[in-house]
């Protein structure tokens, strides 16, 4: 269940991102923020981990073909250590054997960076919403 900003809780939820290409990770760092969430912005899949196990986050963001550990590994990993976690997957183009295999390594859902940070939004704050 991801939180929404206006949960009542006093806590805003907390993104966690890992996207090489800058121009999309501000584009979704500028849209949480404007909606009341807490978002960090990380180098590499380690490095969200670990921030992940100090301060679990309401989600995850991570370019599936990330340099060093991909993102699909880092998103294995993160269901491994924290099976609740809702992970997505940003990748350039998303067919279907991506999409099965986005689903094998657990990740919430995988989307193409060309539908913008928008669809992203869109699809966490609609979680935040049915939950």
């Amino acid at each position: 269940m991801l939180p929404h900003p206006e949960s009542g809780t006093g806590r805003r939820p907390m993104l966690l991102i890992a996207h090489s290409d800058p121009q999309y990770a501000g584009a979704v760092w500028r849209a949480f923020r404007r909606e009341g969430w807490r978002v960090r912005m990380l180098r590499n899949g380690n490095d969200l981990r670990r921030l992940a196990r100090l301060r679990p986050p309401a989600a995850a963001v991570l370019e599936a073909d990330l340099a060093g550990e991909s993102g699909w590994l880092t998103c294995a990993k993160l269901q491994w250590e924290q099976p609740h976690l809702p992970v997505y997957l940003v990748a350039n183009q998303t067919p279907g054997e991506k999409k099965r295999f986005a689903q094998f390594v657990g990740a919430r859902k995988l989307l193409s960076r060309g539908m913008g940070a928008g669809a992203l939004l869109d699809e966490l704050l609609g979680a935040a919403h049915a939950t």
